[in-house]
């Protein structure tokens, strides 16, 4: 009995030698020991602790980001350094920016997107990570496929991203970066043949265009239409839906679109139920409006469109 004990133990520690040996490739980070998992809005972080005497052995889940490796910078401040490290594809989300955030600072941070384009369309994708003092952490950017479609992208060739770093405790400000682009190989472009819609005004770099309006299933917003502005001035932006009235009635669906400098913008222009419903209206038959362009500086306005109807596909 006590060779087959001895036996069952030599066993053991030897499953124990090699689960440990399995990890060792992994880059060691920090000191502590412990492995956690942050969650993200759109965006998920992961944290890689080890210790003195062994590499961390629980097991972790990563993102397959590792289709195309990537080594760009997009912030370094000497305590803190954020990079882009990989651009892969997961099939139930679509395209994923792997990142790489290195925090030798004092403070626990938390990095947040401030700006994503992707071929010069601002991506309504969020990127959000917490990384504790003197630990590092990697972090994903979703570019999901169904927001890819809605904006027409076919392929991606260029991705730009804005980052901004705070305190998460104190919410003080630590820094931003600059509005980076993210370079990789076999870039290729939209296909030219892609319709934005219909053209309502054009002046002075700005073209704004407006798919037909479309009628929703759902329980909050009854009616959406596409708008996209194309700016391709050196200055950013702003455009605002004016004088909207549906079937007669002054509605204010709260529509303002900021387009940076050389950039494109898309905005789903919603109708809501609770408004439709406060204005006593059932099913919208007419939509008339226009646009306003504003300087994204100081506000000024630039230009305006004439008042349009929109076409309504029931």
């Amino acid at each position: 009995m006590k060779k087959i004990f001895a036996l069952i133990l030599v066993l053991l520690l030897s499953v124990s030698v090699c689960a440990c040996a399995e990890t060792g490739d992994d880059k060691p980070v920090a000191t502590t020991g412990e492995t956690t998992e942050g969650e993200g809005f759109w965006g998920r972080a992961f944290t890689l602790k080890d210790n003195s005497e062994q590499m961390f052995n629980e097991e972790i889940t990563k993102v397959n980001v590792q289709e195309t490796e990537l080594d760009e910078e997009i912030y370094d401040d000497g305590y803190i350094t954020v990079r882009a490290k990989s651009l892969g594809y997961e099939d139930f989300y679509g395209p994923v920016v792997g990142f790489e955030i290195d925090n030798f600072s004092e403070s626990n941070i938390s990095v947040e997107s401030l700006m994503v384009i992707v071929n010069g369309c601002v991506f309504p994708a969020t990127f959000y990570a917490e990384v504790p003092a003197y630990e590092s952490a990697e972090g994903v950017l979703y570019l999901y496929e169904s927001e890819l479609n809605t904006l027409k992208i076919a392929e991606i060739r260029k991705i730009k991203v804005k980052l901004s770093i705070s305190n998460p405790d104190t919410f003080e400000n630590i820094g931003a970066s600059e509005l980076t682009e993210i370079y990789f190989d076999e870039k290729v472009s939209v296909p030219s043949d892609m319709s934005y819609g219909e053209e309502i005004i054009s002046h002075n770099g700005v073209t704004i265009y407006i798919e037909n309006i479309k009628k929703y299933d759902s329980d909050s917003y009854d009616y959406v239409a596409g708008i996209f502005v194309a700016n391709t001035n050196d200055k950013d932006v702003i455009v605002r839906a004016e004088d909207v009235t549906v079937n007669g009635t002054e509605i204010d669906p709260d529509c303002i679109i900021n387009a940076p400098a050389s950039s494109n913008a898309y905005y789903e222009l919603s109708f809501y139920k609770p408004t439709l419903k406060e204005n006593k209206i059932d099913n919208i038959e007419e939509i008339i409006m226009s646009f306003g362009v504003f300087d994204g500086t100081d506000f000024e306005k630039i230009t305006e469109s004439d008042q349009f109807m929109i076409n309504i596909n029931k």
